[in-house]
């Protein structure tokens, strides 16, 4: 999205204004007037006041790139240490890790035979 910092803004206060609007629908006004008071500086940052609408941008910009910079490192770190690194403790203490048994020596060749099949128009619509 190659637009403007000062349209992105102004389509961020328009979007401040219907969730204002919302908040007021549903009788949370606390709420309301913050997301209004968001949607009116974001609004008149981008239509009357150009560098403080980048300012702006820039700013979340920023912040969302470090919110989810953040957010990745932690959640993949949780998702690994809670769950990928028992799992594969566990199938090494069980044996029933494959990579680490090795290659099969009683085996001559991991190949597997299949059948011949004639070339035809079903056998193209079926790649495997």
């Amino acid at each position: 999205m190659g637009r403007n910092p000062r349209v992105k803004i102004f389509v961020t206060g328009i979007l401040w204004s219907v969730l204002s609007a919302v908040f007021f629908l549903r009788h949370t006004s606390g709420r309301g007037w913050i997301f209004a008071i968001l949607a009116a500086l974001f609004i008149c940052s981008a239509a009357f006041v150009p560098p403080l609408a980048r300012l702006f941008h820039r700013s979340l910009a920023t912040a969302i790139e470090i919110a989810v910079t953040l957010l990745t490192w932690i959640l993949l770190g949780i998702t690994y240490f809670l769950f990928f690194l028992p799992l594969g403790l566990i199938l090494r203490l069980t044996g029933s890790l494959r990579i680490s048994k090795g290659p099969n020596v009683e085996l001559a060749t991991y190949w597997v035979d299949r059948k011949a099949e004639p070339h035809s128009v079903a056998r193209y619509l079926r790649p495997f």
